[in-house]
């Protein structure tokens, strides 16, 4: 079969549903493959517990004309995800809870851009981070999710800013990422 062939049985929509259906084996293959089992604080051995799969660098590429949107929809979906590369896992939070323990708490397991964690480690919500993986925090979709900001989330109402006597009550910046939270330097 010369090179030509190959491309145009590639192109079928056999072929296709083909490939689409192995990459799909392999993702879940590998995805079960991490899942190693490791000890409680009492010895005893316990599933880690891994944020969900919610898709591959491919589904990134197919949707980079509306990223921004594309992983909000996934951040509404998901509070903590995991998109499969080959050789590492990205790992997206819009939990507060979670960026606050990258940024502030454990901040020295964690690289500046990119945030690839340096040892093993398990995040505030259960979902555990291997070496090697990236972390990252997505502050576009956490000023517009639901869960964080109620149901009006998508609607600018300045005045949520305001107490009841018309005073600025800041929030947490771990909740409002959109100044970029960073450790103070005084710690």
């Amino acid at each position: 079969m010369d090179y030509s062939q190959l491309i145009s049985w590639i192109s079928t929509p056999l072929a296709l549903a083909a490939t689409i259906i192995a990459l799909f084996f392999a993702v879940k293959f590998l995805a079960n493959k991490r899942q190693k089992k490791s000890k409680d604080d009492n010895g005893d051995q316990k599933k880690k517990k891994y944020a969900p799969i919610a898709g591959t660098m491919l589904n990134l590429l197919l949707h980079f004309n509306r990223l921004h949107d594309y992983m909000t929809h996934l951040a509404a979906r998901y509070t903590t995800y995991r998109i499969l590369a080959p050789t590492w896992n990205e790992i997206y939070t819009s939990d507060p809870a979670n960026v606050e323990y990258i940024l502030k708490t454990n901040f020295d397991n964690y690289g500046k851009d990119p945030k690839i964690c340096f040892s093993d480690d398990i995040l505030p919500d259960g979902h555990y981070v291997k070496k090697g993986d990236m972390v990252a925090y997505q502050a576009y979709a956490m000023g517009r999710m639901k869960f964080i900001w109620g149901a009006d989330a998508e609607i600018f109402r300045p005045e949520r800013w305001l107490n009841e006597d018309g005073i600025f009550q800041p929030e947490s910046p771990f909740k409002f990422t959109a100044f970029q939270v960073h450790k103070p330097h005084h710690e």
